[in-house]
């Protein structure tokens, strides 16, 4: 609230984290050997995993 009060003034730092970015298979690199075929799916849950695990130790 108070950035959206004060728009004039910069911030360089904010504490607690404000935002996460969660795990995703990457559309600019090479697709990795365990994004392809059957273990995509097994991929994108370890991801999902990975993610809710660095979601509790944050929180």
């Amino acid at each position: 609230m108070f950035r959206a009060n004060h728009p004039e003034l910069i911030t360089l730092i904010a504490t607690p984290s404000l935002a996460r970015q969660r795990g995703s298979r990457s559309d600019i690199a090479g697709i990795r050997w365990y994004d392809r075929g059957p273990l995509r799916n097994v991929a994108s849950l370890a991801r999902a995993v990975r993610d809710q695990l660095r979601r509790r130790v944050h929180a």
